[in-house]
């Protein structure tokens, strides 16, 4: 049975109220050379040139001359990354931003501005959250590391509304979650098995971890 747009719709909706965690989606700056695991298991740093999309802009060094109205863009990525310049004092300097423009291609770093009528602005970005819900579907131990601690291997599914930018190279590191101790880890998506409909993305990744052996 086809479902009508309207139908299409409320169901994505429902669904989207179940995805009560945030994260984070990151690409390599070379799918072919990016560093992977075999657990799929990533550290909690993450390396500055990977990308994501900008979810956030802040004023690094404020410039002078600037008119509130400037637009500018960031000069990196694919150059389609642009704020808005919302206020300024009487020199000109910059006081605050809006970010208009999330292009692709940037990495979660500091950029110049171009153009608008002053000089010497730079922005930092940030990433953009987006809502997912990470369940744990397996747990089995590995290995005895110690009296007390064991190293565990767990199997979880990430679940994404159905257009998130989620790729087969993607990194997805949990921004929020109702379990703590999720938060700041990473996920690869790399050989995960991956389902996309028209309500959902998901993906089953895998988690090496020591634990306590009596928690």
């Amino acid at each position: 049975m086809q479902l009508t747009a309207r139908e299409l719709a409320s169901i994505r909706a429902d669904f989207n109220r179940k995805l009560t965690d945030t994260c984070y989606i990151y690409e390599p700056p070379d799918p072919n050379t990016a560093t992977r695991t075999s657990s799929g298991f990533v550290a909690r740093g993450y390396p500055g040139a990977w990308t994501s999309v900008i979810g956030s802009v802040a004023i690094v060094a404020a410039g002078t001359g600037y008119t509130a109205g400037d637009l500018v863009t960031l000069d990196g990525g694919d150059g389609l990354a642009r704020a808005s310049i919302l206020t300024v004092d009487v020199d000109g300097v910059v006081l605050t931003i809006s970010l208009v423009g999330t292009g692709s291609g940037y990495s979660m770093s500091t950029y110049d501005a171009v153009g608008g009528s002053g000089s010497g602005l730079t922005i930092s970005v940030g990433p953009k959250p987006f809502p997912c819900r990470v369940d744990e579907i397996e747990r089995f131990i590995t290995e005895q590391l110690g009296p007390s601690v064991v190293q565990a291997v767990s199997r979880y599914e990430l679940s994404f509304e159905w257009d998130a930018p989620v790729k087969p190279t993607s990194r997805i590191k949990i921004a929020s979650s109702g379990n703590p101790e999720l938060v700041g880890v990473s996920f690869d998506v790399m050989e995960a098995a991956q389902q996309t409909t028209e309500v959902l993305h998901s993906a089953i990744c895998t988690l090496t971890q020591a634990t306590s052996a009596n928690p």
